[in-house]
C-alpha cells in the first residue's frame, strides 16, 4: 500500500524538471498549464490523505505531470478502490469537497458515511475538439462514477441521477443534487449526466481556467 510522502519529498518533486523535450509551440501558446503550488502536499498531507509523489513529464503532444501525485486516500474515511494519479490542487479539492459537503449530505440524507469511491479516472492524455488538450492531459480533472457507503450500500451516478427505486430510494437523487452543488464551491468546471451524453455515467470536476457549473 501507499504510504504519505512526506512534504520533503513531495516538494523535491513538483520543483524538479519536468523534461529535456519541449512544448508544442502551438500547445505553450494557445493553453494555459495549471499552476503548480508546493504548499498543496501539505494542506493534503494534513487533510488526512494518503499519496505518493510521481515523476514530472511531458509528452510529444504536450500531455504533462507536473507536481501530480497517485493518490490512495482524500481523508475524512474515503478511499479509492485504485489509487489515480492527480495534480495535487485537484486532489485537494476532492478531499474538501469530500468532507465538507459529501459526508454532511450522506449523513443528513442517508444516516451513514461515504467510505470509498470506484470507476474514478485522473490522469489521461487526451484531446478535445479543436486539437486542445483536455484537463486529463494535466491530471487537472477527476471523474468520479460510484459511491459506496459504511452500510454496504453504493451509488452510481449513471442509475442515480434520478429518482428510480434504487437502493437507497428516490433519496438518491436529491443526493446527487446536494453534492453536485456543493462541488461548484470547489471546482471550475462541474459536469454531470446533464451536461450532454459523455457524461452520462460519472460526475467529471476540473480546475481549468473557465468557470461552469452544470
Amino acid at each position: 500500500s501507499l504510504a504519505a510522502v512526506s512534504p520533503t519529498d513531495i516538494g523535491a518533486a513538483a520543483s524538479s524538471p519536468t523534461s529535456s523535450r519541449e512544448l508544442p509551440t502551438s500547445a505553450t501558446t494557445s493553453q494555459p498549464r495549471p499552476p503548480i503550488d508546493p504548499q498543496c502536499p501539505l494542506r493534503l498531507e494534513r487533510l488526512g490523505a494518503v499519496f505518493m509523489a510521481q515523476p514530472d513529464f511531458v509528452d510529444d503532444r504536450g500531455c504533462q505531470n507536473q507536481g501530480a501525485i497517485a493518490i490512495e486516500s482524500f481523508g475524512s474515511g474515503v478511499s479509492l478502490a485504485d489509487r489515480v494519479v492527480l495534480a495535487c490542487p485537484v486532489a485537494e479539492a476532492t478531499a474538501l469537497w469530500l468532507r465538507n459537503v459529501v459526508q454532511t449530505e450522506s449523513l443528513e440524507t442517508f444516516g451513514t458515511r461515504l467510505v470509498s469511491l470506484s470507476n474514478v479516472g485522473g490522469y489521461s492524455c487526451r484531446m478535445r475538439a479543436g486539437g486542445r488538450i483536455s484537463e486529463h492531459g494535466f491530471a487537472n480533472a477527476i471523474d468520479i462514477g460510484t459511491f459506496h457507503f459504511k452500510d454496504g450500500r453504493r451509488v452510481h451516478v449513471k442509475s442515480g441521477w434520478h429518482p428510480n427505486g434504487t437502493a437507497m430510494g428516490d433519496l438518491t437523487s436529491d443526493w446527487f443534487e446536494s453534492i453536485n452543488a456543493g462541488a461548484c464551491d470547489y471546482f471550475q468546471i462541474v459536469l454531470n449526466p446533464n451536461s450532454d451524453a459523455a457524461h452520462a455515467d460519472h460526475f467529471h470536476f476540473d480546475l481549468g481556467p473557465w468557470k461552469s457549473c452544470d
